[in-house]
């Protein structure tokens, strides 16, 4: 495995509010590799005063070129970017099937947009992206060039998936749908269960209490 930071492939550059700034800087999102064999995603931000900056997320197992693409489209569509935060939720939310806390990264940058509904049509339409035969082959070039050990068979399993964006959102409403409705279960039975402690906890709640003190002291 090289561990050299390079980069993959460079999207599109857009203008976007960067932390709690006023003014909207330049942010050009990329697929790359960091300088501990981390692969992921990474942004070049170019504030309005010329200064320059850059940061890059990645996990180094598992290595998917494929998320890691979509991802980086995924941030080519977000109003706002937040370090560390908006590249791991990126990363995390470039997969249909969502696991554990992937929910609460969706709720976070679905609450950036300002619309919940809007973030999942984008991100709906982001699934159903794969890259063109020449960025593919450009990616693929410089993996080799390198020597990075990415996951080929995500490649082709990714593609066989690929779908409409209009069938990637009806699945995402429906697996959202069930979230919620999940989430909403349980914090009533986490409710009911609080509610039945503390009226197990009053005395005057449990049966027969008054009696048997009445028995003891007359």
């Amino acid at each position: 495995m090289s561990n050299k930071s390079v980069v993959v492939l460079t999207g599109n550059t857009g203008k976007k509010f960067f932390y709690g700034e006023t003014e909207q800087a330049d942010v050009t999102p990329f697929v790359g590799q960091d300088n501990m064999g981390q692969f992921g995603i990474g942004i070049a931000v170019t504030r309005p005063n010329g200064t320059k900056q850059g940061w890059i997320w990645g996990l180094v197992m598992p290595r998917h070129l494929i998320q890691s693409w979509r991802a980086m489209k995924l941030l080519e569509e977000m109003p706002r970017i937040k370090l560390p935060g908006t590249l791991s939720h990126c990363w995390s939310l470039a997969k249909e099937k969502l696991q554990g806390y992937d929910y609460k990264y969706l709720d976070e940058e679905g609450a950036v947009w300002g619309s919940y509904e809007k973030f999942r049509e984008a991100r709906a339409k982001v699934l159903a992206m794969f890259p063109t035969d020449d960025e593919l082959k450009a990616m693929l070039a410089i993996v080799n060039e390198q020597g990075l050990n990415i996951r080929v068979e995500e490649i082709e399993e990714q593609r066989e998936k690929l779908s409409s964006a209009d069938g990637i959102l009806k699945r995402l409403i429906v697996a959202d749908d069930v979230w919620r409705e999940r989430d909403r279960l349980e914090a009533e039975s986490r409710a009911k269960r609080e509610s039945e402690r503390v009226k197990a906890s009053d005395p005057a709640s449990l049966p027969g209490r008054k009696g048997f003190f009445r028995q003891l002291f007359g």
